[in-house]
């Protein structure tokens, strides 16, 4: 991976991205675990290292966040580039793509209370997936073609479903696992409304 550039521009000295990727690490952990309530002192201390070296490279909480929520970002359209040209059968494609996006919802609860509560990250979610729209739209079309999927989901029900997952992790901690397997018994063809 190649160094960040500090705000100046600079490639970061070997140490500092050291500090910089350790810091993004106990923060992914942190905001996962306990939600927005983590400041960077617990970050700091989760690291290692001393507040005033978690300032210095993230500003505020807010800049943090932002790190956080764009490395979310980069694993969806990672999942959604890997799901859209699978060759394997399309109802596995499928079935990873959802997954693949419960699991991020419903292990960290970070991730979930900034999709709700921060306008900004909910507009650039918004963004990116209008960007993924075709990737994800490809995903279901094969598995609707193949009967594996119900002709009326579409790509905007999965904002709703990963939502739904979260609300159970909120509720039930590991018991969203049940949830989602409720779910995928309701995408697949069958499962149509009466």
């Amino acid at each position: 991976m190649p160094k960040q550039p500090e705000a100046g521009g600079r490639p970061l000295r070997r140490d500092a991205e050291r500090n910089r990727q350790l810091i993004i690490a106990s923060a992914k952990a942190a905001f996962a675990e306990r939600g927005l309530q983590v400041t960077l002192d617990d970050v700091a201390a989760r690291a290692g290292l001393g507040v005033g070296t978690v300032y210095r490279k993230f500003p505020n909480r807010a800049a943090l966040v932002g790190a956080l929520f764009e490395d979310r970002i980069a694993e969806v359209e990672a999942l959604a580039d890997r799901t859209a040209g699978s060759d394997g059968p399309s109802g596995d494609g499928l079935a990873e793509l959802i997954t693949g996006l419960a699991v991020l919802h419903a292990e960290d609860r970070g991730l979930r209370e900034v999709l709700l509560a921060d306008e900004r990250a909910g507009d650039q979610f918004a963004t990116t997936l209008r960007r993924l729209r075709p990737k994800l739209r490809q995903v279901l079309d094969r598995a609707r073609a193949d009967g594996s999927l119900r002709a009326d989901i579409g790509v905007d029900d999965l904002p709703v479903l990963m939502a739904m997952i979260g609300a159970a992790a909120d509720r039930s901690g590991t018991g969203w696992r049940r949830y989602l397997e409720l779910i995928m018994d309701g995408l697949r063809t069958g499962g149509e409304r009466r």
